[in-house]
């Protein structure tokens, strides 16, 4: 390994934009990713903001998207509580064609699967790592085989209960939102008309955000005694939905797994340590209302990536 090589721990979209970034840039990377064991679950809906989507085309990833996995979405209408009181953001209001793009996350993964298998920079190496070590020229990870991983810096994007974050001794401050987030995919029985709707309601937030077609995503946060309730029932779901949505998009049906995960909020103390820095959800995460943990951690991808690109001829990437 040469001291211009990165060690980028996780295998989301978000360590992969920095592996792919760093490696055009011209260092060496390894993407260090754990074993897959468990079922991935739902698919995710993520809201991409037109500054994510320059960035994923700069990567050369948003072309390789099929327009089935995306749709654009316009505007956005907010309702109160009491359904009256709303809020309209337009897109054509800024000067804008569109205010971002709902994409479907298995797709994104792939997407950044076929950009990597392409760059020659960038190496894949599975492995559990087991301790990290970091002297004043490098950063040292042990693998549980018995192989190690040497690096100028360690990107760690390995997620909310970041590994990489504990070996360097940083601390988070943490808030429980005792709410869980409910999703699902539905198809809607009139256009969704590239709209993102929310309804603030006593029992939580319902969001339905436009997908592909005649689909939309939901997401449902609320209390974890009321998730039990619509996780219960997937048919019973969409009804409640349909119901508490005004049916403004009419009748909703079932078209997906149905997925539940509690919501909370954190930040790291310090993004940085010697030899290390964190990105993403290993350095922040948000609640999904405004829909900007992803945009915010391809930020931290983009501004890390410009850092490498343009630090001085011959600049140890791991200074501080």
């Amino acid at each position: 390994m040469g001291r211009d090589t990165l060690c980028v721990v996780g295998r989301g979209p978000i360590g992969a934009a920095v592996a792919l970034g760093a490696g055009r840039a011209g260092l060496d990377v390894v993407q260090l990713v754990a074993p897959t064991t468990a079922d991935p679950g739902p698919a995710r809906a993520l809201a991409l903001s037109p500054g994510t989507l320059r960035f994923l085309d700069a990567l050369g990833v948003a072309a390789r998207l099929p327009a089935a996995s995306m749709a654009s979405y316009t505007g956005m209408r907010v309702v109160a509580d009491d359904g009256r009181a709303t809020l309209e953001f337009d897109a054509a209001d800024a000067g804008e064609s569109e205010l971002g793009r709902i994409v479907d996350g298995d797709a994104l993964d792939h997407a950044f699967d076929q950009a990597l298998r392409g760059e020659a920079r960038v190496e894949t190496r599975v492995g559990t790592p087991l301790r990290m070590r970091v002297d004043r020229d490098s950063a040292r990870i042990d693998l549980a085989d018995g192989r190690t991983v040497d690096a100028a810096l360690v990107v760690a994007a390995d997620g909310a209960q970041s590994w990489v974050r504990r070996q360097c001794g940083l601390r988070v401050r943490e808030r429980d939102y005792r709410q869980h987030a409910v999703t699902v995919r539905f198809a809607c029985e009139r256009p969704h008309d590239g709209i993102a709707r929310q309804w603030f309601r006593g029992d939580g937030v319902l969001a339905l955000l436009p997908q592909a077609g005649d689909h939309v995503a939901l997401v449902w946060s609320t209390d974890p005694a009321h998730a039990d309730v619509l996780v219960a029932d997937p048919q019973a779901l969409a009804a409640q939905a349909t119901d508490a949505s005004g049916a403004a998009l009419g009748a909703l049906s079932i078209a997906g797994p149905v997925g539940r995960f509690p919501l909370s909020a954190h930040v790291a103390s310090r993004w940085t340590a010697p030899r290390a820095v964190l990105v993403g959800d290993a350095a922040h995460r948000f609640h999904p209302l405004a829909g900007q943990g992803a945009n915010v951690g391809f930020r931290d991808a983009r501004s890390l990536v410009d850092v490498l690109a343009t630090r001085a001829a011959g600049t140890d990437p791991g200074d501080a």
